[in-house]
């Protein structure tokens, strides 16, 4: 018998004797079984069984025709919802899985995340990426579903992750596009959106295409961005507010803000590409200074630190 089978059953209760309408049934079954095997017979084979215990259960099962040649084995990988960037949910190059295999399809293994999984995966050479209601990114071995790596985002992560060039892009409900190192998860740059970001970003030529709860459509720059604060003088103020500082760094342009921790400064002026002076707010303890333009805001690091005396 062929696994991938559809079986049909017609059942009788033993001991009990045919009348001659229960006969004449009887003779329609076969004529229809006949016609079937002729019929799945032309189409390209067919593999049957009778079992006979005064005729209790007859089982047809047909099997499709052999292939010609082997399956081309394609590695094709799912970077990204619905297949590609259109979304089309289809893969031309599938030829293992079938209708006919799919009710065979057997768990293969599991993994566990920090709460709820609304996210689609993404499947990139030989590592599964989805999202999770606790703020983080999955990273898993396709295989045998050992964990990667996980990264951590500031709110749930409903939208399902693309991947494209060795980056990681997915949205977070803190309304911030998220872009992760695709092996190590090392956060690479974070752009700000209006609201909710739980749409799929769309990869192409060159730009990240993804949607956000404040009606707005965001384009943004793939790859790692040089937005970052390499060093600030003085790093430390009273904690009233008011210190001057000079932020050095990298592709400071179209500065929409800085930031002293979660405050923002009560002031600051673009010098240059590479320069900012700003005024910090009232606060305490240490935080970090951020620059945030429209490709994103810089990733904290020690050299951005400022203490309140």
């Amino acid at each position: 018998m062929v696994d991938e089978t559809e079986q049909k059953q017609i059942h009788q209760s033993p001991g009990k004797p045919l009348s001659s309408k229960r006969s004449n049934s009887r003779r329609s079954v076969i004529i229809v079984l006949l016609g079937l095997i002729v019929a799945e017979a032309v189409a390209g084979g067919i593999t049957w069984q009778i079992l006979s215990q005064g005729i209790h259960k007859i089982y047809l099962a047909f099997a499709p025709p052999a292939p010609t040649s082997a399956p081309v084995v394609h590695n094709i990988n799912s970077a990204t919802f619905g297949f590609d960037p259109q979304h089309t949910h289809f893969n031309p190059s599938e030829n293992l899985l079938t209708l006919v295999k799919v009710p065979h399809l057997v768990l293969f293994w599991t993994s566990s995340a920090g709460s709820s999984v609304e996210s689609s995966p993404a499947v990139v050479n030989g590592v599964v990426y989805v999202g999770s209601s606790d703020g983080r990114l999955y990273a898993f071995n396709s295989q045998t579903g050992a964990t990667r790596w996980i990264a951590t985002t500031g709110s749930f992560v409903r939208s399902s992750p693309a991947v494209a060039n060795g980056v990681v892009y997915v949205g977070s409900d803190d309304g911030r596009l998220y872009a992760f190192n695709s092996q190590t998860g090392a956060k690479l740059w974070v752009a700000t959106t209006g609201s909710f970001v739980e749409s799929s970003p769309a990869v192409v030529n060159g730009v990240v295409y993804v949607g956000s709860f404040d009606q707005k459509l965001y384009a943004f720059h793939y790859g790692t961005t040089n937005l970052i604060v390499t060093s600030i003088s003085p790093t430390s103020g009273p904690a009233r507010g008011g210190t001057t500082i000079t932020i050095t760094g990298h592709s400071f342009t179209d500065v929409i803000n800085v930031s002293f921790g979660s405050t923002s400064a009560n002031s600051f002026l673009v010098v240059s590409d590479t320069q900012i002076f700003a005024s910090s707010p009232a606060g305490s303890g240490t935080i970090d200074v951020t620059v945030t333009t429209p490709i994103g805001t810089s990733i904290a690091n020690s050299a951005d630190q400022f203490t309140y005396t």
